[in-house]
């Protein structure tokens, strides 16, 4: 990393700001080499690639995009062989909608470390953005066998699905979902979503206890529970078009219907 004693004490007082073990930087004082550890080890020693991709990170949760690629630039010319420094590149790429650049480099990343799952996410990502939904499920499905399905391989894995018209896996991978992230409402909001884009207003009105139950403080569900209630009293009258509360559920048009493809 480094031979001068005083840059790696700035280094460790950066990654503990980094991964919270340290207080942030105060606002006013972020880029102030005097005050600012993650700014202030890069000055000290600009060959410690570490340093630049600390920065990047927080640039990154800041918005700053354009600067948080330009760290990622320096760290890779620092150490440009680093998985992880390019993985963080690409983050920005992706993140800046520069799809085929992104791309570009996850490949590399997978050339060099096959199969790894700390990578997969961001490609499959990458070309569901592009996309190319066949073959980000292809990956999410390798990153499902690798590692424990996450929240995040498990949502980029439905809207990969959906996006695939294949209708009768998207219900049973909600419910894995559900089942993997007990805490997470939108899952359930999902799938009642399915239900209500099918007619299927009791089936959905089964789901609502669990919405409730994973989202108490939001007006969404009691509201959808209300509606549902009415649809089922008057079901037998013929179809019926709910007052559906907006921002409840995913865009009707988004959710194809059962044996069919998406509405238009």
């Amino acid at each position: 990393l480094s031979k001068d004693p005083y840059a790696m004490l700035m280094l460790g007082r950066a990654a503990a700001i980094t991964y919270g073990l340290l207080p942030p930087v105060p606002d006013d004082k972020i880029g102030d080499r005097r005050a600012d550890p993650i700014v202030r080890v890069g000055y000290v020693d600009p060959g410690i690639a570490y340093a630049f991709w600390l920065k990047g990170r927080r640039e990154i949760t800041r918005g700053e995009l354009d600067e948080a690629r330009l760290s990622f630039d320096r760290a890779t010319l620092a150490r440009p062989i680093s998985p992880t420094l390019l993985a963080g590149e690409a983050e920005v790429l992706l993140a800046l909608e520069k799809h085929a650049d992104a791309l570009h480099l996850w490949e590399q990343l997978e050339v060099a470390i096959p199969g790894d799952p700390r990578f997969l996410t961001g490609q499959a990502k990458t070309l569901l953005a592009l996309g190319q939904a066949e073959q980000s499920e292809r990956l999410l499905s390798k990153a499902a066998r690798g590692v424990r399905e996450t929240r995040e391989v498990l949502s980029l894995r439905v809207e990969a699905t959906r996006l695939l018209s294949r209708t009768t896996e998207l219900d049973p991978l909600l419910a894995r979902w559900q089942a993997r992230v007990p805490q997470d409402p939108e899952p359930v909001r999902q799938r009642v979503a399915l239900r209500v884009w099918d007619d299927r207003f009791r089936d959905a009105l089964t789901l609502i206890p669990e919405l409730l139950k994973r989202d108490p403080e939001s007006p969404e569900p009691p509201s959808m529970q209300v509606a549902l209630e009415a649809a089922v009293a008057t079901e037998a009258r013929g179809r019926l078009e709910l007052p559906l509360p907006a921002g409840t559920f995913a865009d009707p048009a988004l959710l194809p219907r059962a044996g069919g493809s998406a509405t238009p």
